[in-house]
Order: C-alpha cells, then sequence, then structure tokens
C-alpha cells in the first residue's frame, strides 16, 4: 500500500510528515519494541528486490522480512501479530531517507513456514526499501545506507538477522 504527498509519506495507519513518525494512540517506547521483539522471537531476513529494466535483471532495492513466531496462539488473532510488527517496522525506518522509500506490504492472512527456521509458523511483515524517483532505478548508496540504518536499529530492538531457526542453533547472514 503506498500513498505520497510532497512532502509527507504514509504507511498503513502511520504517518510520516516533517521527519517525525506519529501513530494514532501515541509512540510505541524502546522498551516495549524490546517486549514484543522477545515475546514474539522476532527476527528478520533481508532479500534483493529485482525488476526487470530493458531485458535486464536489475537489483532496485530490498526487502525486509519481519518474522514473528506465530507457534501456540491459542485463538489470538494472527493481525495483532501482524500489527505489532508493522509498530517495529514504523520505529526503525530512518527518519531521513534521502531518495529512499519504504512499502509495508499488506497482511496476506497467512502462516509462512521456513525449513531455515525449522517450519515453525510465522507471521511476515515485508517492508520494501526502494528508490523513490522509480521502481526500475538501479540500486544505489541511498538505498544501501537505509538498510545499514534499518538493521542498526532492529539490532538495537534486539531482533537478529537469520537464515537458521530462530530457536536452537542460530546462524546469522552477514550484512550485504
Amino acid at each position: 500500500m503506498r500513498w505520497l504527498w510532497a512532502g509527507e509519506m504514509r504507511i498503513g495507519i502511520f504517518k510520516r510528515a516533517r521527519g517525525a513518525w506519529e501513530r494514532p494512540g501515541g509512540e510505541t517506547t524502546a522498551s516495549e519494541l524490546r517486549q514484543m521483539v522477545e515475546r514474539r522471537q522476532a527476527c528478520y531476513e533481508v532479500w534483493p528486490d529485482w525488476a526487470l529494466v530493458e531485458g535486464r535483471k536489475v537489483q532496485v532495492g530490498f526487502e525486509v522480512d519481519l518474522c514473528a513466531d506465530a507457534e501456540g496462539l491459542g485463538g489470538e488473532p494472527c493481525v495483532g501479530i501482524y500489527e505489532e510488527l508493522k509498530q517495529i517496522a514504523t520505529a526503525v525506518l530512518p527518519r531521513d531517507a534521502g531518495e529512499a522509500e519504504f512499502d509495508v506490504l499488506p497482511f496476506d492472512n497467512s502462516f509462512h513456514e521456513s525449513p531455515r527456521r525449522s517450519f515453525r509458523p510465522e507471521i511476515v511483515l515485508a517492508l520494501r526499501i526502494l528508490h523513490r524517483r522509480g521502481f526500475d532505478r538501479p540500486l544505489d548508496d541511498c538505498e544501501k545506507q537505509c538498510l545499514r540504518q534499518i538493521e542498526a536499529t532492529l539490532k538495537q530492538l534486539g531482533l537478529t538477522r537469520k537464515l537458521a531457526a530462530c530457536r536452537g542453533e542460530n546462524v546469522s547472514m552477514t550484512a550485504p
């Protein structure tokens, strides 16, 4: 979901205007976000985002997947977990994104299972980092810098970048 106006960007119910993020009902503190991360055993993955440009495969950005454990929900709605992930995603977006733009993909109402995390059921929020001036523009330093800032903030909140199980043996990827 993408809405853009001059000077502001909206992601779902979150609004960024003049460098400040706002959420109805007030800000979520870093401590509350860390509790969400711990409670949901959240981790993240980073994938290249590709486009076909003039017949060539070109990396145009990144997709950051925030993954939260959905095992043993006990009837808890999955959309609640997605909303918690959205709070985390909003908190980690750089205040000065330069020429970068962010898309939070809509909730797909599905459990995801990855062999990299022992097929545990997960809720996943996909956050895309792209160039603001065109979806088919090749990756540049701005998107790379935004990814570095996002990853640094995710790590401060206690998320780790994973390829393997979030529980048990932990195998992390190196940053691009």
